[in-house]
């Protein structure tokens, strides 16, 4: 059962590890990132941050949704590293309902959307089509931060030019 999927370019870290997994309830954080799924040393990197009494899995996007699929994991926190991985991510599970952005650096044809999140158009029109299909899409840093949701977010987006 996926509990929180959640965008994070920094993927597993202090503020994720313990303000949103007390929240959540989750068991188990699972990592959905070709990159550091094959390379050891990123994976070990990751352990660092894992709280104790958590199951991690670090897996590539692929290996994540068949696990997630079979639900071969109880209360998960799906994480993944940017928004165009959420979206592969999301079309091939049907057990996400919704996508918590968190943090998505600033880069090439990026604006800023909130503190911590930078988009640029694809990745708004990945959010709108998500959106389009039913998906709850917003934007929370942390768990007591108040919700930028769906339409809000592609707002103040097209605001920010």
């Amino acid at each position: 059962m996926i509990a929180l999927m959640r965008v994070d370019d920094r993927l597993l870290h202090g503020q994720v590890a313990f303000s949103w997994l007390s929240v959540i309830g989750a068991k188990a954080i699972v990592i959905a990132n070709d990159q550091y799924a094959s390379n050891p040393m990123l994976k070990m990197s990751l352990t660092i941050g894992k709280p104790p009494g958590v199951e991690l899995l670090v897996l590539d996007k692929k290996q994540a949704i068949l696990k997630l699929q079979n639900q071969d994991v109880k209360k998960a926190m799906l994480i993944v590293q940017n928004i165009e991985d959420a979206y592969e991510v999301a079309k091939g599970l049907s057990a996400v309902k919704e996508i918590c952005i968190g943090g998505v650096r600033d880069g090439a044809n990026k604006r800023q959307v909130y503190k911590t999140v930078y988009l640029n158009e694809q990745e708004i029109e990945m959010i709108a089509d998500l959106i389009q299909q039913g998906m709850s899409v917003y934007i929370q840093d942390v768990p007591i931060s108040k919700k930028i949701e769906n339409q809000e977010i592609i707002k103040k987006f097209r605001e920010s030019r």
